[in-house]
């Protein structure tokens, strides 16, 4: 589906794809169950990029700040965050759903999530059951494009 050489370059194509896009929307209208899913995991974001946050409040900002402020702090400071231009409440986009999920799992392969830790791990799983259901409902991957 996609030519791209890096990671990065690859979410682009596929958050930009048509097929993929009219995919999601169709669902988010049509299949109540994975609308609510996408809900749910839309009540944990912003997702921070944890290397950015360590690089720009310290490797203990985790430990040193409560949630609120945190999320203070991360957007004093210009931490990079995923999804862009969204706001609580607001019905997430594919491109803002996929850059989400991206941002998770460079979190979790660059050793910044715990399964000890309760919101790491609902956003680790909710991430893993999202795609499940897309893929399986979308049937993306039987496509010929």
């Amino acid at each position: 589906m996609t030519d791209a050489a890096t990671d990065a370059e690859m979410i682009t194509a596929l958050a930009n794809h048509q097929r993929l896009t009219e995919a999601y929307n169709e669902l988010m209208g049509n299949a109540p169950d994975f609308r609510e899913k996408v809900e749910v995991f839309a009540t944990m974001w912003p997702v921070l990029n944890v290397r950015d946050v360590r690089r720009k409040l310290g490797r203990d900002a985790f430990w040193r700040f409560s949630r609120e402020e945190l999320m203070v702090e991360v957007l004093r400071q210009g931490v990079k965050l995923q999804p862009l231009d969204w706001a609580a409440g607001d019905t997430p986009t594919w491109p803002q759903l996929l850059r989400t999920i991206y941002t998770i799992r460079c979190n979790l392969f660059h050793g910044s999530k715990s399964p000890e830790n309760f919101r790491d791990h609902e956003l680790v799983v909710a991430s893993d059951h999202i795609l499940r259901m897309f893929i399986a409902r979308s049937a993306c991957f039987e496509w010929d494009d």
